[in-house]
């Protein structure tokens, strides 16, 4: 996409921003797309127990960001970041009753700039109302490197809307108010543009050293599915389509 078709995608004609998009952004979204090669960062293997498939993911993928340093893990659930990685991490989440009350739709992360060498946040800002906000908190409160990972949306919904199902849990219209949810539904394409654009424009830079497409083969026919897939299709169907999450190391600069 040129920079007129990326603007014309977000802006929506004005309805809902009416800013000016920032040409160093979008010049790195476009250097993103020409330069990255998506087949070498698919990564296919099936994690188990599931439970633990985001943390043995991006233990597989950027190890040499986890095995040094100080490490906190921002909506962590529980402590699974410390049973895959094997080493101390502080945790900090507002549904784990067993860590102090925190909310990170009313405050900053209450640690100072810099506190820790590697700060991780897996599927989580997802949820978050004030999402770029949270993703710059994230960069505040690291020394060195941030993980994320982001599930790609599309892939779920458009299984859903296929079988004719109604939507997962995390969209839809609940008879009950639930407990948590996302607040943003998007894909693979959306999830490049935003840190590539915000790695040219963050006023905490940073530059996106590794980036991983989890296309898991959970069952034995994706063996022969899934490279067919990426025979006969464009890489973006492919990537929406057949990407369950996107993980990237990003690390300030």
């Amino acid at each position: 996409m040129n920079h007129y078709q990326l603007e014309a995608r977000y802006r929506d004609q004005g309805r809902y921003f009416r800013g000016v998009y920032d040409p160093k952004g979008l010049q790195a979204i476009q250097e993103w797309q020409a330069t990255s090669s998506f087949s070498d960062l698919i990564n296919y293997r099936f994690y188990q127990p599931k439970a633990l498939t985001r943390y043995l993911l991006i233990a597989d993928e950027f190890r040499e960001a986890l095995t040094s340093g100080t490490l906190l893990d921002v909506g962590s659930r529980d402590a699974s970041a410390q049973q895959v990685i094997g080493r101390p991490c502080q945790l900090i989440d507002k549904n784990n009753l067993q860590l102090s009350s925190w909310d990170w739709e009313k405050e900053m992360i209450p640690y100072q700039d810099q506190s820790f060498d590697t700060v991780i946040c897996l599927d989580t800002l997802e949820h978050i109302n004030d999402f770029h906000r949270s993703f710059h908190d994230l960069l505040r409160v690291a020394k060195k490197y941030v993980i994320v990972s982001l599930p790609n949306c599309w892939r779920k919904v458009f299984k859903h809307m296929l079988m004719g199902y109604g939507m997962s849990g995390s969209y839809g219209l609940p008879p009950e108010k639930p407990m948590d949810r996302h607040k943003w539904f998007f894909n693979t394409e959306d999830i490049e543009a935003f840190l590539c654009y915000q790695s040219a424009v963050s006023v905490t830079p940073y530059r996106i050293a590794k980036m991983a497409y989890h296309m898991p083969m959970t069952i034995a026919r994706h063996r022969i599915q899934y490279p067919l897939m990426r025979l006969l299709l464009p890489e973006r169907h492919v990537k929406n389509l057949l990407t369950t999450v996107v993980c990237a190391l990003l690390e300030k600069i």
